[in-house]
């Protein structure tokens, strides 16, 4: 009988085969409410594997188990294995599975993809993609984003215009974006010795500069909350920078912590500007991956997503935001520049002007997804300084990293297997951009 049962339940096509197995259980009413509820989307997405009436089949299977007195296929509720055949076989079987109600949200996340890695083509590296982790269960670590409402002016803020600075300056009384020396830097400018060369262990100097920026007199501003004109003038403050410090150091890294999630020491909107006399890791690693590319690899990567278009978030003339393929980090961001620019400071009128606008639509969304002060590290990767014209194979770009993953109060850590192994993800880059694009 059972034997008969799962004959019934293959649907055969061409090259692939799907079988419908029966485990777990789902309160009928739990099923005829999903079924209501189910974008019209998610009703096609089920139909792809042949479950026209997924998941509401639950109710027919149960009946049917009950009659054959099979008691454990009456305890069940569907999950749907896809099997593909030939060389196109991935590694096991596409996994339709039921998902947890995701509380912020009010929907359910539904995925084919089985466990899978992908190669970030700017660093080489590979990416572990685990979409049936975000079944599991969260009794770990809830830390709250939520801040109080901030005043536009707080007496005891060391950026605020007016104020005495932790190291004992008083900031003018600024109204526009204001740039001062970092008061307790990681590099600095004077000469260090040198160091002795040989020996089992090595180290070199380091020497650089660095600054704090101030994007606004207003304690209670964010990028996300200000108008295009302002976050313009944090633009025009970026490209100064980049051009400025850029002429006497091999590289300027431009970037922002925002939010206490993220290390910020300082609520007041406000981004860092490192300056090094040599070139970062990360930055080489990108440097050697779009050397070797054939032709300009963002280009390419643009190309590609402009025709896949499942990741792109916000896309304008000047600028494409994407979840990049091989992302990290759950909602991360990748913004490319489409101009064939290497630096900030290559910016046109119309490019600065475009960047804002896709800024605030990319950290407007941020905000809607979990409804808070959505947390982030974000930075710029232009052309080392030190390169000098020979950057041909460079494209000016920024990444953002926010941690949050399923709500305001549940972040991904970044531990274990990702520490020893390799970086690991649960929701999937296209998940993610769909669920950002839905919020511009």
């Amino acid at each position: 009988m059972a034997g008969r049962g799962r004959r019934r339940n293959r649907v055969a096509g061409p090259g692939q085969r799907t079988r419908i197995a029966l485990v777990g259980r789902a309160p009928r009413s739990r099923v005829r409410s999903a079924r209501a509820t189910a974008s019209p989307a998610l009703r096609r997405r089920w139909s792809l594997v042949g479950a026209t009436s997924a998941p509401c089949r639950d109710d027919d299977h149960d009946d049917a188990a009950a009659r054959r007195g099979n008691r454990r296929h009456a305890r069940g509720t569907s999950r749907v294995y896809r099997q593909l055949a030939g060389s196109q076989r991935l590694a096991g079987a596409l996994a339709l599975r039921r998902k947890r109600l995701d509380l912020s949200s009010g929907e359910s996340v539904v995925s084919l993809d089985p466990p899978h890695r992908r190669k970030n083509l700017l660093t080489g590296e590979w990416v572990l993609v685990s979409p049936q982790r975000m079944n599991r269960p969260w009794q770990g670590e809830r830390k709250s984003t939520a801040a109080a409402a901030r005043a536009s002016h707080d007496p005891d803020c060391y950026l605020c215009p007016g104020n005495l600075r932790s190291g004992g300056q008083h900031n003018p009384a600024y109204d526009a974006v204001f740039t001062f020396a970092n008061d307790f830097p990681a590099l600095e400018a004077r000469e260090t010795s040198p160091v002795e060369p040989g020996g089992f262990f090595q180290e070199m100097p380091a020497r650089g500069e660095a600054r704090v920026i101030c994007y606004s007199p207003d304690h209670s501003a964010t990028l996300a909350g200000m108008e295009d004109p302002q976050r313009r003038a944090v633009i025009e403050e970026w490209c100064r920078l980049s051009a400025e410090l850029g002429a006497r150091w091999d590289h300027v890294q431009i970037f922002e912590n925002k939010g206490a999630m993220m290390g910020a020491s300082s609520p007041h909107p406000h981004g860092q500007v490192w300056a090094s006399d040599y070139v970062p890791t990360l930055v080489e690693r990108e440097d050697a991956c779009q050397r070797k590319a054939d032709g300009s690899l963002l280009a390419n990567v643009i190309a590609a997503e402009d025709e896949a278009s499942e990741r792109i978030v916000a896309s304008n003339a000047h600028w494409q935001a994407v979840v990049p393929h091989w992302a990290a980090w759950p909602f991360e961001v990748l913004l490319i520049a489409r101009d064939d620019v290497r630096r900030l400071e290559e910016l046109t009128y119309d490019a600065r002007d475009a960047l804002a606008a896709i800024l605030g639509r990319v950290l407007t969304a941020y905000d809607r997804l979990f409804l808070t002060d959505f947390p982030y590290s974000m930075g710029w990767h232009g052309a080392p300084h030190a390169l000098g014209e020979d950057c041909a194979h460079w494209r000016l770009h920024a990444h953002f990293y926010p941690p949050l993953l399923r709500s305001a109060e549940i972040r991904k850590h970044m531990v274990g297997f990702e520490l020893l192994a390799e970086t690991q993800r649960d929701l999937t880059p296209e998940a993610a951009a769909e669920r950002l694009r839905r919020l511009m």
